[in-house]
């Protein structure tokens, strides 16, 4: 693959923003398929719940209703071998309203592979597969991307849904995922031959984030907020806001009662089981009293205090 030439290719898919009813996820699926795992598995690293080697099952896989023997299919099944866990990832291009049903389904198989194991899904590949008048494609899934993981996904006893959405979708999605992901916050380098490749798609993909209804309808976010009384974009866990800081740095703030002398004094041990509040630095939500807040370079520098005390 070619830089410039991707970079042109993902310019041309980034204008379906804004055109109406083109469905990009189709154009920039395709092309995510090829770098998740590295892309996944660098973002994650540090993350208390999730880090690990994410590796691909199957995009587009079927997960089958119950009562029927219809289905609706999440963007990616992949998994994690270092903990026996199965991820649904599902991509969001838009801050368009939430499929209901969807995350109903995706929470209904998280319980099930929970309760029961992986293995059902398979169970359910098959049903599914003798329904239908595409059985051939059924048959190819099972036989060729989940047959050769088959015994791992069956010893699993763990599911997680992780979401990878614009910024601006964030409060929608928030309760219907385990973790999202913004497109700002996933990795800028991975190993490998096509690092500079996956770079260049990065950059594009983060136009996503600064994109919203209000932003392409030329309407002020203030006056459309729901929520006027809060004053920070996100709350998150350690892992999430340490990569936060990382990929934006002083581009956000943490907010922490007290500020830097505060955070400072805490043990490391304390700040993994909280949750942190952030916002962007410019243009954020809400006024602020600077004495509590911390900028996401100085919030990186005490962490990193607080490890070589430990």
């Amino acid at each position: 693959m070619d830089a410039s030439f991707i970079g042109a290719m993902m310019d041309h898919i980034m204008e379906g923003m804004m055109i109406p009813k083109l469905q990009i996820e189709r154009a920039v699926g395709p092309i995510l398929s090829m770098f998740l795992e590295d892309v996944l598995t660098e973002t994650l690293r540090d993350d208390p719940l999730l880090s690990g080697r994410l590796t691909m099952i199957c995009p587009e896989f079927p997960f089958k209703k119950d009562g029927n023997r219809q289905s609706t299919n999440v963007d990616w099944l992949m998994y994690n071998p270092d903990r026996r866990q199965l991820v649904f990832l599902e991509l969001k291009t838009s801050d368009s309203s939430v499929d209901l049903e969807q995350s109903a389904i995706y929470h209904a198989k998280q319980a099930a592979v929970r309760h029961a194991g992986g293995s059902l899904l398979i169970d359910d590949l098959r049903e599914l597969r003798e329904a239908s008048g595409e059985h051939g494609k059924y048959s190819f899934i099972l036989d060729t991307k989940v047959a050769p993981k088959a015994a791992a996904i069956a010893a699993c006893r763990d599911a997680v849904i992780l979401y990878l959405a614009p910024r601006s979708a964030e409060q929608k999605l928030r309760g219907h995922a385990d973790k999202l992901l913004t497109f700002s916050l996933l990795s800028d380098s991975i190993p490998g031959p096509f690092a500079e490749e996956w770079n260049t798609i990065r950059q594009r993909l983060c136009a996503l984030d600064e994109s919203s209804k209000q932003v392409r309808n030329h309407q002020s976010d203030r006056t459309s907020r729901t929520n006027p009384a809060l004053n920070f974009a996100q709350r998150v866990d350690l892992g999430s806001v340490i990569e936060l800081c990382r990929n934006r740095g002083d581009a956000v703030v943490v907010g922490f009662t007290g500020g830097t002398p505060a955070l400072g004094r805490h043990c490391l041990r304390s700040l993994q089981n909280r949750l942190f509040k952030w916002d962007h630095a410019e243009g954020g939500t809400g006024t602020k009293d600077s004495a509590n807040w911390i900028r996401g370079s100085v919030f990186l520098k005490i962490l990193g205090e607080l490890t070589e005390q430990n």
